[in-house]
């Protein structure tokens, strides 16, 4: 189906922020402000968790205030932050937007503002959008008439509603199933926390050693720049490991010749089941290694093997992620121009000792949490992949809603 397309400008109103400084700002909800939005609070829903206002006598035309079914984009920000964009709900407050945002109001006699949102925020438009702006040493700015002079398919306002209508629903399936995983991280951490107490208070009165008692091995990654290469062996840093889990996925991962791996193992050959702790920069983040391909390490990556008689890893893994163990590591980390965890730090940290038979009773507990997030992980791709084709579909005229129906 073949619908005319018309210019952004055509069916909305684009309003700069305003601008002030930041000794302007007063005491929000007091007489006589105006909350003011920022770039921060541009998210995937507003974020109203931290706002500030200013005097209302710096909002000097009365469109500047904002109205439910408005858009606010990102007009002045790092390049890939640029046309970032959010719905505005029914506020019970007055509200603008600040210099570094702008202001859309859709005509909603020509167009549906959800339609709007999901036509800019798809990662078509958004991809153009950034590189509409003109570029600064270290700030993008949106160029206001480029971007009004985007094009948009502007079926009837009924079809409009419905196409909007149906990506919200696909966006709340995938969603929900986030939030699904994030509930699910949580409960591992409950469970912990219940059968074996806050490190912080060993409530339990469980015996207490260090991690030099319960491990046969501490060391860290290559000190000297290892030689990469295009794919080989993989090459982690700090930036890969995660609380509870490897990213090769989402993050950098770099690689060494076959060659060079000989080399550095030959001082220590990292295996499947080791721990690993981010020992620089970012400090503290704990992941069992279950690569089962051969790794390497680069200095920002601390190792230790459990001895598995005395602690199972699963056990020791998120013992180390809790939330003292972090700030303790933090603590004891020597800090020049960024934060590094040493290995003799790293054998004299204190670790309690349930009995055996309870961490291998918590371990399978969490196998079975982990078992309920693949599948989650794995519903989570095809909702994002429906969605994406759902956008793709939608504004080329190629959604059939009685089927997506």
């Amino acid at each position: 189906m073949s619908w005319p397309s018309v210019k952004l400008s055509d069916v909305l109103e684009f309003h700069r922020g305003i601008t002030f400084k930041p000794e302007d700002k007063v005491e929000t909800f007091s007489p006589s402000s105006v909350v003011c939005m920022r770039t921060k609070n541009v998210q995937e829903q507003l974020d109203e968790s931290d706002i500030i206002a200013v005097p209302e006598s710096f909002v000097k035309r009365d469109e500047l205030y904002l109205q439910e079914g408005d858009l606010l984009i990102s007009s002045a920000n790092s390049w890939n932050l640029v046309g970032k964009v959010v719905r505005i709900p029914q506020l019970n407050y007055r509200a603008t937007a600040g210099g570094f945002i702008s202001i859309l109001r859709p005509l909603k006699q020509l167009i549906d503002p959800d339609y709007l949102y999901r036509f800019i925020s798809s990662d078509e438009q958004q991809h153009k959008i950034r590189h509409l702006g003109r570029q600064t040493t270290n700030i993008s700015n949106l160029d206001r008439k480029r971007f009004l002079d985007l094009r948009i398919p502007l079926p009837p306002l009924s079809i409009q509603r419905k196409i909007a209508a149906v990506l919200e629903k696909a966006d709340n399936l995938r969603q929900q199933s986030q939030k699904m995983e994030q509930e699910l991280n949580s409960l591992a951490q409950s469970v912990f926390l219940d059968m074996f107490g806050d490190p912080g208070f060993n409530q339990f009165n469980w015996q207490t050693t260090i991690i030099e008692d319960v491990v046969t091995k501490v060391t860290d990654g290559e000190h000297s720049t290892p030689q990469r290469s295009a794919k080989g062996v993989y090459l982690l840093s700090a930036r890969n490991i995660k609380a509870g889990y490897i990213d090769i996925d989402n993050e950098k991962v770099d690689f060494v010749p076959e060659s060079e791996y000989q080399r550095i193992s030959k001082r220590f050959e990292v295996q499947e089941g080791d721990i690993f702790i981010s020992c620089s920069g970012t400090i503290g983040r704990t992941a069992i290694n279950n690569i089962s391909d051969k790794v390497c390490l680069v200095r920002s990556v601390a190792v230790i093997r459990p001895q598995v008689n005395l602690v199972n890893r699963k056990f020791l893994e998120m013992y180390l992620n809790t939330d003292f163990m972090h700030l303790l590591m933090n603590k004891v980390a020597n800090s020049s121009s960024q934060k590094n965890l040493f290995q003799n730090q790293i054998k004299k940290l204190p670790v309690f000792i349930p009995p055996i038979e309870l961490q291998n009773e918590f371990d399978s507990k969490i196998q079975l949490i982990d078992t309920l997030k693949r599948n989650i992980q794995n519903q989570h791709v095809e909702f994002e992949e429906n969605f994406n084709s759902l956008m793709q579909r939608a504004f080329k005229g190629e959604l059939d809603l009685k089927d997506v129906a």
